[in-house]
């Protein structure tokens, strides 16, 4: 997510380095005519500085967990939806993490379904146990995966239990 964030430009707003312009800051002069300019560059900052939250919270939103939703309010700056939503990450309860584990250890492949789609599923859940004792290491995964497909798969079952458990991946699992 900082990734994201550092290469759209928008990690000052999450960190709250970008704060809101203040009025006050552009209009403090005299003369009428530079307070018309001042005026104007507060608008421009203030609708930069709009887009730019804007689109840092989109982006947050768009790659946060959706169970986490619920922390970014609509009245949250950037700044203040990132704290939230590293909070809440911060603190995973044993309940979530345990349903998420059992969600992994029970998830099933039916032919005719999308073996990527299945296979990010798994990643992904995995990726929410990232900061937990509950996190799947590479081979529990790629095991877990391989138990996942059902009887019409046994041969490439029966072909990676060939290979050397030791050092067998979810990665080499998934190559094309």
């Amino acid at each position: 997510m900082v990734t994201l964030l550092q290469r759209t430009g928008l990690w000052p707003y999450a960190k709250g380095e970008e704060e809101e312009p203040e009025i006050s800051d552009a209009i403090s002069l005299a003369d009428q005519t530079a307070q018309s300019s001042a005026q104007e560059k507060y608008k421009q900052a203030m609708r930069i500085w709009r887009i730019n939250n804007t689109k840092t919270i989109g982006a947050l939103k768009t790659y946060i967990r959706p169970d986490l939703q619920y922390v970014i309010t609509d009245e949250m700056t950037a700044s203040q939806a990132w704290n939230a939503v590293k909070a809440a990450y911060e603190k995973q309860t044993m309940v979530g993490t345990t349903a998420t584990l059992q969600a992994i250890m029970s998830k099933t492949f039916n032919d005719g379904e999308n073996l990527s789609e299945h296979i990010g599923w798994m990643r992904q859940n995995n990726l929410y146990l990232l900061n937990t004792p509950l996190h799947l290491n590479d081979q529990i995964l790629s095991t877990r995966l391989l138990a996942s497909l059902p009887p019409s798969w046994e041969p490439l079952r029966m072909t990676i239990n060939t290979w050397d458990t030791t050092k067998l991946t979810f990665g080499e699992l998934i190559v094309d």
